[in-house]
Formats: C-alpha cells, sequence, structure tokens
C-alpha cells in the first residue's frame, strides 16, 4: 500500500493550468494514476503511470502499489463534479492530501473576461438534468456537458421550450491549442456541431459577454 496519497485537480488538461502546489506533489510522486488523456498531458514526467478512471479500480492499484508516494489526477477541479467525489470514503486507510486545480467554469468565464459569482452551475454530464427549469430558475447557468446532453442538444431543447433567445457562451476543448470559444443564441447554436469536450455559460436575458475569439 503507498505511503501517501495525492489528489490532484490537473485543470483543464493543459499543463499550464496545473498549479505550482499539484506539480511539486507530481514530482515527488512514485505513481501516477489517471485517465488516458490526462496522463498524456503530463507527457515525459518521469514516473510510473497507469490509466484507471473508476473509483474501485483507483483505490485496488493504491492498496496493490509498493510505492512511497502516489498522485491522483482528475479534471479540472476536486470540488466540481470531481471523481474525486467517489474516492473521499474510499481511503480512509491511505495518507491523502488534496490539491484543487482550475475549474472549466472560473476558466470560461476568465476567457470571457467576465464574473461568475452569479453564475448557478450544474452538470449534464452523465447524470439526469432538466436544463430547461435550471435555466428558467436562474438568469446565468454554466453547464458541464457530455454523452447524450451534446452542446446542440441543449441548445435545441431551449429552443424548443421557448428560450431560443438564450445568450450561450460555448468553451471546447479549454486549455489546449485548438480551443474554441463560440457564442450566439440556443436557436442558432442548436444547428452546429461542437467538440465532445465542451462547456456552457447561458445567459437568459440574452445578455452577452465579450465577442468570442
Amino acid at each position: 500500500m503507498v505511503a501517501k496519497v495525492f489528489l490532484i485537480g490537473l485543470g483543464m488538461g493543459n499543463p499550464d493550468t496545473l498549479t505550482c502546489g499539484g506539480l511539486r506533489a507530481l514530482q515527488q510522486s512514485d505513481l501516477v494514476i489517471g485517465s488516458r488523456r490526462l496522463l498524456d498531458a503530463l507527457g515525459s514526467l518521469p514516473v510510473r503511470k497507469v490509466a484507471l478512471v473508476a473509483a474501485k479500480d483507483i483505490v485496488a492499484e493504491l492498496a496493490a502499489s509498493d510505492e512511497g508516494v502516489a498522485s491522483v489526477v482528475l479534471s479540472g477541479d476536486v470540488g466540481f463534479y470531481s471523481g474525486a467525489t467517489s474516492l473521499y470514503g474510499m481511503l480512509d486507510a491511505f495518507d491523502v492530501q488534496v490539491i484543487p486545480g482550475i475549474s472549466s467554469l472560473s476558466y470560461l468565464c476568465a476567457q470571457l473576461r467576465t464574473t461568475w459569482q452569479d453564475v448557478y452551475a450544474t452538470s449534464a454530464h452523465g447524470r439526469d438534468c432538466d436544463v430547461v427549469e435550471v435555466v428558467r430558475s436562474h438568469v446565468r447557468v454554466f453547464l458541464l456537458t457530455g454523452g447524450d446532453s451534446s452542446v446542440a442538444s441543449v441548445c435545441a431543447e431551449l429552443a424548443a421550450h421557448g428560450l431560443g433567445n438564450a445568450w450561450v457562451s460555448v468553451g471546447e476543448r479549454l486549455s489546449y491549442e485548438d480551443e474554441r470559444l463560440t457564442q450566439g443564441s440556443a436557436a442558432e447554436l442548436a444547428e452546429r456541431s461542437f467538440d465532445a469536450l465542451s462547456v456552457m455559460l447561458i445567459e437568459r436575458e440574452g445578455a452577452p459577454c465579450k465577442e468570442a475569439r
């Protein structure tokens, strides 16, 4: 069993969004566990890397390993719809330190040069989410997308329920070299295709943020 475990929010995936504290923890580690996408983002870090996502598999690897220090890397921030939630109750036998990262919410709003203290944040990725009701109940909504809930399908649903004029800012592949920001009404964006790795800021009253790049 490893002696020390770091749970690290890796940010968007680009190492530039990794905090200095997260980097120091990785440099101390003998083992790093995470999704293949996140492990690939770490490049040539001289450490044993194991691609795992399911919490039970991660804990089994930590228990079976004889490395001194291990890090589990997680997308975005550990406190925002993160895999860390499933791990917290399963790591009581380990010495654990949690290092937060930059969430896609704070990153997108920074790119749009807008604040997020008044944003209602939720996820439609792998969970039931009544997006129409959420947007009707909140002026500004941040949404994680994925699976059956693509950007286009969310926008189409909004348009079908009388919210086609809502202003939508889409962040695709945030922090990567091919990052793209797109803005338009829900009705307009329902006709477009977006990368699966996308997030949305939906403004019900149609008050746009800065013009996207």
